[in-house]
């Protein structure tokens, strides 16, 4: 068995996010090069500065999916979710682990959560992958 190493795109930086990180650029088994400014991921986007949005926007960012359960985004609502050119979709996946507090019953491997996700939220899925197909000439930015 050939073992690949897989290296992780550094965040942009931004200071009112830790962790908003490019997934192109990648090597494929092919030799080609999988392609940049279509996805990134990241985690909450409620403390951006003005800064961060200009950053995001000139990036290429013009569809955010908010991951969140209802209560997340209620506490710590997205700053990118009223910005004019950006398209702003709610689906809530993660409303099962967060009513548990990520505590207690989580599972040792996050290889598990993501199980799971799938097991339980294939109508979300299903819903996050249209809003994907429908935005193909921006960047979509995807968050938990």
């Amino acid at each position: 068995m050939v073992h690949t190493a897989i290296r992780a795109n550094r965040p942009l930086a931004l200071a009112g996010a830790r962790n908003t990180r490019e997934l192109g650029g990648y090597a494929t088994a092919d030799g080609k090069i999988t392609r940049t400014h279509a996805f990134l991921r990241s985690d909450g986007l409620s403390r951006l500065t003005d800064a961060d949005l200009h950053k995001l926007l000139d990036y290429g960012v013009g569809c955010v999916v908010d991951l969140r359960s209802k209560k997340e985004i209620l506490q710590a609502p997205s700053r990118l979710a009223e910005v004019p050119g950006v398209d702003y979709y709610e689906v809530h996946m993660l409303d099962q682990a967060a009513s548990r507090n990520f505590a207690g019953d989580m599972p040792t491997h996050m290889g598990e959560v993501y199980v799971q996700l799938l097991a339980c939220h294939s109508r979300e899925f299903a819903q996050v992958f249209r809003i994907f197909a429908a935005h193909r000439d921006v960047t979509v930015l995807f968050n938990c």
